[in-house]
């Protein structure tokens, strides 16, 4: 077999693994506003692969602003909650609709905790 023949192979290989697959991210500031052009904005960064659980967000607190990165192809919602077991209501979500920067500090309580669905 010829090396060109064996890369177009598991290049095919690869596509076929993550078709079923959507990779995500959000990414969250402590200013408003989604870009780190200032001293005192930092940002934190969570990406991922397909369905979550309930995960701690990092560094919650005084978070202002949000963005998430959802393919437009994915079905993928990034749901946030206040609370540790993500149960009840939804606060706030992201789709791939979702691609602007929203501003999250008016909110009562930190989105501290999210889970990812319909990623399948």
């Amino acid at each position: 077999m010829h090396a060109s023949t064996t890369l177009k192979l598991a290049a095919a290989g690869a596509s076929l693994l993550l078709a079923g697959a959507s990779g995500w991210s959000f990414s969250a500031w402590d200013a408003a506003g989604c870009d780190n052009s200032t001293a005192a904005s930092t940002s934190i960064v969570v990406e991922g692969l397909g369905n979550e659980g309930c995960n701690p967000v990092p560094s919650p607190k005084g978070q202002q602003s949000l963005r998430g990165d959802i393919p437009a192809a994915s079905a993928c919602r990034i749901n946030f909650y206040p609370a540790a077991s993500c149960g009840g209501r939804v606060a706030f979500s992201l789709t791939r609709d979702s691609t602007d920067c929203f501003y999250i500090g008016d909110f009562l309580q930190p989105l501290a905790y999210y889970q990812v669905v319909d990623c399948a």
